[in-house]
């Protein structure tokens, strides 16, 4: 059994809440996660930051600006969260504004922030595949089609022979 049903009903539900194929949220958090809703990352590669208002910024933007001490909300930022591995920084961009970035441990949350960016990738590329790139790369690369994209597609397949 790939999720518990708990699991699999909140995936169900954030899906349906972004227009997205359940099997393939599924999909992307065996990817990112492995079903494990504490995953946790950090990226100090990853250079994106949001200020409070959900725009880029510079480093020096989010300093002193939201209620978390300084040095959590830069390494926040440049962390993967949780179930969807979501980037602290993805997550300010929707409008997250919760103190502490490990609040997209909870895994509704992180599901539903997780959702909304890869419909975002859906609406702009068209397919789920470059989406899929997307979502792992920032943009569709042809580097992580066997990787990545691939792998969320067969587990895809391996969620909905569950159903």
């Amino acid at each position: 059994m790939m999720f518990l049903p708990s699991l699999r009903a909140m995936i169900e539900t954030a899906a349906r809440a972004a227009d997205l194929p359940s099997a393939i949220v599924g999909g992307l958090v065996m990817r990112e996660s492995n079903g494990n809703p504490k995953a946790f990352r950090p990226e100090v590669g990853w250079q994106y930051f949001v200020g409070p208002d959900g725009h880029p910024c510079s480093v020096t933007g989010v300093r002193g600006i939201f209620p978390c001490p300084d040095g959590m909300e830069v390494l926040g930022q440049l962390t993967g969260w949780g179930l969807c591995q979501v980037q602290g920084s993805v997550a300010r961009e929707y409008g997250f504004a919760g103190a502490f970035l490990s609040d997209l441990w909870e895994p509704e949350r992180n599901l539903h922030y997780g959702c909304r960016h890869l419909a975002k990738f859906v609406k702009k590329y068209g397919k789920i595949e470059l989406a899929l790139s997307a979502y792992n790369a920032g943009r569709p690369i042809e580097g992580n089609k066997i990787s990545y994209v691939q792998y969320v597609l067969d587990r895809a397949r391996e969620y909905s022979e569950e159903a």
